[in-house]
């Protein structure tokens, strides 16, 4: 009931905040700790203070304890509503209708060049991103010179996958990329790419997944660096959210903080962008409804953390077709129309509990980061065992977690009416999606 109680406080105060001027903790009189844990104490009427606590693998939290952290970090709300588009079926059309239902940016992944793409649509009001990263080299270069053709914001991305890393299988070599980046350079749609939707989906555990997500950035750095391509002013790490407000908006300001230590280290000038959307993983096939207010969580999550895009696709829609596409494009646009949810002051400040959990995350994941560093780095031969260990170790404890209701997904193994369709003993497959548990 707490925490219910807290959560409710944080809305009101980020309400209160966005529709005046002042910060949200502005107008409440300052107490002690020992003030803060009394009152906690007279609330929980006689049960122990350490019921509140809870442990997570990178430490155990107190929701009571007072902290002083907080990264004091350049802070941009959320700019661009984003739909990604996996296939040229209708294209044209689809990308206007979904224009058309509010959003204001699209991702082309990994969909060959045709000249009427874009027909009628307004790129210099909009922003767009393409991936080529598995295009042929034709389709590369016709991407990469429509760029250079136009000044559109958004970028092109292309970048050694991690599973091609790992695997020692580039898709590129480094004369092909460096030609391409060389096409681009100083370009605005210009950036290093970095896929950590990849580890969000087989990764359970977060200070694993963010120092596994940094190794590969800095692997990627370095083969820029040795093969003398020239690293983008831009660097853009997508992300996936899980259900948890407070522990979603930790991560994405944890990886932040990493992101920035990394490209410090190696003395470069590179702005982050960071790019969120809800983790595909825990999409539930049954009961659709329930994912709006997973995907609200996810939406909230990424502007109160200062994210550069939260993106969608028809996998966040209920049921096809464009209403339910339009369905899915509402919640951040009434979000940022209704609720006053986006800004650009960060609301977290002197949120104890996020800026705890942010410190907490922070530390483990570089603590995991440089052992991985030490080992030899993210593709080093005993660093990709381990990685295939902790990812299948992980696969195994979030199947565990779901049999158990230890992780809960409402409308599957929570408050379901249809529980007795969910098969636990499935072959587990990497990664491990709801849908492959369902018979």
């Amino acid at each position: 009931m707490w925490i219910i109680n807290y959560s409710s406080l944080c809305v009101y105060l980020l309400f209160y905040f966005f529709m005046g001027k002042a910060h949200p903790w502005s107008s409440f009189k300052s107490s002690s700790p020992s003030e803060w844990r009394d009152k906690i104490l007279k609330d929980l009427k006689g049960k122990p203070i350490d019921s509140l606590t809870w442990n997570t693998t990178y430490g155990r939290i107190d929701p009571t304890e007072i902290s002083d952290h907080f990264n004091e970090t350049s802070f941009k709300s959320t700019e661009e509503i984003s739909w990604e588009f996996n296939t040229d079926l209708a294209l044209n059309t689809n990308i206007l209708e979904v224009l058309n239902n509010g959003a204001n940016s699209i991702y082309l992944n990994n969909i060959p060049f045709k000249e009427n793409i874009f027909s009628s649509v307004m790129n210099d009001i909009i922003h767009t991103h393409v991936n080529i990263n598995e295009l042929s080299a034709e389709d590369q270069y016709s991407w990469v010179n429509w760029a250079k053709e136009n000044d559109f914001s958004g970028s092109i991305r292309n970048t050694i996958h991690p599973s091609h890393l790992l695997q020692n299988d580039f898709v590129l070599n480094s004369e092909n990329l460096k030609k391409l980046n060389g096409k681009l350079e100083d370009h605005i749609m210009n950036c290093l790419f970095i896929d950590g939707d990849y580890f969000s989906n087989r990764i359970f555990e977060i200070d694993y997944e963010l120092a596994w997500l940094c190794s590969y950035l800095n692997e990627l750095i370095e083969y820029y660096l040795i093969n003398k391509i020239v690293i983008p002013k831009k660097i853009i790490i997508s992300t996936s959210l899980g259900t948890t407000l407070f522990e979603n908006i930790a991560k994405i300001k944890s990886l932040i903080v990493l992101a920035n230590t990394i490209i410090k280290v190696h003395n470069l000038d590179c702005a982050i962008e960071i790019e969120t959307s809800f983790n595909q993983v825990d999409i539930s096939p049954i009961e659709k409804e329930h994912h709006i207010l997973r995907l609200t969580v996810a939406c909230m999550s990424s502007t109160l953390s200062g994210s550069k895009r939260f993106k969608l696709g028809s996998k966040d829609a209920i049921f096809d077709g464009d209403y339910w596409n339009k369905i899915a494009c509402n919640i951040p646009i009434i979000l940022k129309e209704e609720s006053y949810l986006f800004s650009d002051i960060d609301a977290t400040k002197g949120c104890y509990i996020i800026n705890q959990l942010e410190k907490k995350l922070a530390d483990s994941s570089w603590s995991k980061f440089k052992m991985i560093e030490s080992n030899g780095g993210f593709r080093s031969t005993n660093n990709k065992k381990q990685f295939n260990e902790i990812v299948e170790e992980n696969c195994k404890k979030r199947l565990h977690a779901l049999k158990e209701n230890k992780k809960m997904i409402i409308g599957f193994n929570a408050f379901s009416t249809a529980e007795d369709q969910i098969q636990f003993n499935n072959e587990m497959k990497t990664p491990l999606y709801l849908q492959d548990l369902i018979s």
